[in-house]
């Protein structure tokens, strides 16, 4: 991204901020009140306006002069204006004109196509270009494909006029999530960033943690995990709280690799924790149709006892190698940081009253938080700290400014999207490849869960999340739920799997985000990671099994035993894979004992879950009555242990 100066600089961030404030009142309601119903043609509107920040803020190359925008730039960016704008002006005669275009609208329609191209090989990467222009050029030619690919091909100007003008292209379904509810999420968390609100999430788990065994990693996993669930952008948290808990849990001697592996697996979590899941949870809403709320409140379970599982193992890890909390005089007092942040908590508490109680749309709930967060930060610093009004007020400029940007760099997503879901549609290829993974499987459902996770890792080498989550929502799930998966349960086992591609290698951008401030391997960081994240790899086979963990089906009993049955199963593979026990060090035959009773409370069947469980509740009772919960083993390694001896 560029570093511009002068008066560039300046006309690049006033545009950002003045299209900030356009998507601040469509949300607000505004237009609607002033009789200006603009609904139709405000994905298009915003797609043309955040694609011009893009090819301001992103170079052709990174050879290229990072500090000024070039004429072609600048031409491109006013390009993207033309064919969005020709859309919105016109909207009525397109919703009839997406089968006949005419040649101007085609022209328009295949600048649009370039410039989305260009635009996703800036911001993501030229592997995107290749999977949409695959998607682009399939309608055409799938007439002379061999069997499940074969289609009745489509023609030029009716593909392109699909894309550009029809119901399921570029200013479609994701257009729609990423111009209303996405990027008020986005202001919100640049908003929480510049008033301080990262800092108060941060020093309150160090207050609450820091001074413990494993203070620096416990007070990594609840920061990072409480910042996450209200930014739900994983690089970003890792950056952003990583540069403070990293540093720290390698000054206290955990090795760099698994300081970096925390804090990626605790940053990821916030993709999967309510109240802000993140971008997935906001399409996926609108892909099934339903509140976001009811998603949010169904994915609870497994997204707390991911972070059970993260918690136990760290502690365990910093228990066995005997490391300590921080200095007194690096832990924050608890009063002092509760007083001068606990307005910071008003946000989250507000989202839950906001969608549970009044059951508001996630657009209207990320306005209303927008805006109290924009109150808390003027009171805090006008009122509290006596400081100018400019301060926070170039504090909302700066938020504004990183939105903007923020949103440059995931729109052309969004585009691309329109352009699978426009050949999807045209060629019905999803129905055909959903009944051959089926056949594929052989009627069975661990086989096609398998399978669909398997995709998703293997899509995460070289396709954006984004564009992950779509394809397999449109491909897999129909298979998924002709097989007895629940809906929301298929669609959130799909999330979690492009999720996880975060932090499994080879590509786990969170993971190398957290390796270069450790200073460690990627790879050894990213096995570490998948090992303290391992919930986010089984707990989607859990629910796809068992929906009564979403409380989706059943009753609340139901619900209640199959949550009874994870939390158990989690605990004991967290001591088999950590080997230790709470307050002493178990053998490897322990270990294996209690990862299979593990194992067995996951299963489908109800006695095996009890088997699992008498197992490990007798072991509990064998090792209490012997003596050995109620005296604290000596751990093999002490304090600043060698930091390398990890193969244990």
């Amino acid at each position: 991204m560029r570093e511009l100066h002068g008066k560039t600089k300046t006309f690049v961030e006033v545009y950002s901020v003045l299209v900030i404030i356009y998507h601040l009142l469509y949300a607000s309601g505004l237009f609607s009140w002033l009789n200006l119903p603009i609904g139709g043609i405000h994905p298009a509107i915003s797609v043309g306006l955040i694609m011009a920040i893009l090819f301001l803020q992103f170079p052709v190359s990174k050879k290229c002069r990072q500090d000024h925008v070039p004429w072609y730039d600048w031409v491109l960016a006013g390009l993207c204006l033309i064919p969005t704008f020709y859309y919105a002006a016109n909207f009525e005669h397109t919703l009839y004109s997406a089968l006949t275009p005419s040649t101007l609208e085609i022209c328009l329609g295949v600048a649009m196509i370039l410039l989305c191209f260009e635009g996703v090989r800036r911001a993501i990467g030229p592997a995107l270009v290749a999977c949409g222009a695959l998607f682009l050029l399939y309608p055409l030619f799938a007439g002379g494909l061999p069997g499940i690919l074969f289609a009745a091909p489509v023609s030029f100007p009716r593909l392109i006029g699909d894309i550009y003008l029809g119901t399921q292209g570029f200013f479609a379904a994701g257009a729609q999530v990423f111009s209303t509810t996405i990027i008020v999420f986005v202001i919100f968390g640049q908003l929480i960033n510049v008033s301080g609100g990262g800092d108060f999430y941060l020093n309150l788990s160090l207050s609450a943690m820091g001074g413990r065994s494993g203070g620096p990693a416990k007070a990594s996993v609840i920061g990072s995990g409480l910042f996450g669930m209200i930014s739900g952008v994983a690089v970003a948290n890792v950056v952003t709280t990583g540069s403070i808990t990293i540093p720290m849990m390698k000054r206290k001697g955990y090795a760099p690799e698994f300081a970096g592996a925390v804090e990626t697996v605790s940053s990821t979590g916030g993709s999967l924790m309510p109240p802000v899941m993140g971008v997935l949870a906001f399409i996926m809403a609108d892909y099934l149709g339903i509140p976001y709320w009811q998603i949010a409140s169904c994915a609870i379970i497994p997204a707390v006892l991911y972070y059970v599982a993260v918690f136990l193992q760290v502690s365990f890890y910093s228990a066995r190698r005997g490391l300590g909390g921080l200095d007194k005089s690096e832990v924050p007092n608890l009063k002092d940081t509760l007083r001068a942040g606990w307005p910071f908590a008003l946000p989250l508490i507000a989202m839950i009253v906001l969608f549970a109680q009044f059951g508001w749309d996630a657009v209207r709930v990320g306005f209303a938080v927008c805006l109290l967060v924009a109150a808390i930060y003027f009171v805090n610093s006008c009122v509290i700290q006596k400081r100018p009004v400019r301060e926070p007020a170039q504090g909302v400029y700066r938020a504004f400014v990183g939105a903007g940007r923020s949103m440059a760099g995931i729109m052309p997503a969004a585009c691309l999207a329109g352009i699978i879901m426009a050949s999807v549609n045209m060629t019905a290829i999803g129905l055909r490849l959903s009944s051959g993974i089926l056949s594929l499987s052989g009627g069975s459902l661990f086989v096609l869960l398998v399978l669909c996770a398997l995709c998703c890792i293997l899509m995460g080498v070289a396709v954006d999340l984004i564009v992950i989550y779509i394809i397999m929502a449109v491909m897999i799930t129909p298979a998924m739920t002709a097989m007895g998966v629940a809906p929301l349960a298929a669609h959130l086992f799909i999330l979690y799997y492009t999720v996880v591609g975060l932090i499994t290698p080879p590509v786990c951008v969170a993971t190398y985000a957290a390796a270069s401030i450790a200073q460690s391997k990627p790879f050894r960081t990213g096995f570490y990671a998948v090992r303290l994240g391992f919930v986010a790899l089984v707990i989607p086979f859990v629910f796809a099994y068992k929906p009564e963990l979403l409380f989706q089906g059943g009753t609340l009993l139901d619900s209640a035993l199959a949550t009874l049955f994870t939390t158990a199963a989690i605990l004991s593979i967290c001591v088999a894979f950590e080997r230790w026990f709470f307050r002493f060090q178990i053998s490897w035959w322990e270990s294996g004992l209690l990862a299979a009773a593990g194992v067995l409370m996951l299963l489908d069947t109800l006695p095996l879950n009890a088997a699992g469980l008498a197992v490990f509740t007798a072991y509990t009772l064998v090792q209490a009555l012997s003596g050995r919960l109620g005296r604290k083993s000596p751990p093999p390694q002490t304090g600043g242990a060698p930091q390398r001896q990890e193969g244990t």
